[in-house]
């Protein structure tokens, strides 16, 4: 059964560490962990659709929201390289967009692209973004 508007946190070997329950009319498409608490989310539906990245916390409220209308459909995200910062693809609005930890966007990495996944190895700078028929590689600084 699939839950669109809950976050499951699972540790080592599994075990379900906690769940946190958004509010309905919110269906997420992917969230990463913060470091301090909380969870960005990129979501494919929201009661308010113009706000479709956000930062929630443990209980489930919004703490802060992307600017309205800045992603068309937010399908996965990764914690940047640079404290605060969360890596969106944006293959709706064909994009790869760095935001800062107020969720205003910083720079536009990549335009023109369909980007469906991400991976960021932030000990390199090295962000590995794939397409629907290719993967390729950019290095990221400040």
């Amino acid at each position: 059964m699939s839950h669109p508007n809950v976050l499951l946190v699972h540790g080592v070997g599994g075990r379900r560490l906690c769940r946190v329950s958004l509010p309905r009319g919110l269906d997420v498409q992917h969230c990463v962990a913060t470091d301090h608490g909380t969870f960005v989310v990129g979501l494919s539906r929201a009661v308010d659709t113009r706000y479709l990245v956000r930062e929630v916390n443990l209980d489930g409220d919004t703490v802060r929201i992307c600017a309205p209308d800045e992603f068309k459909l937010p399908v996965h995200l990764a914690v940047g390289p640079f404290p605060g910062d969360v890596i969106v693809a944006d293959p709706s609005d064909g994009r790869v967009v760095v935001v800062d930890s107020r969720l205003r966007v910083k720079r536009v990495l990549l335009g023109g692209s369909e980007p469906r996944r991400l991976m960021m190895m932030p000990q390199h700078g090295l962000l590995y973004v794939c397409e629907l028929h290719r993967v390729s590689l950019w290095k990221i600084s400040q």
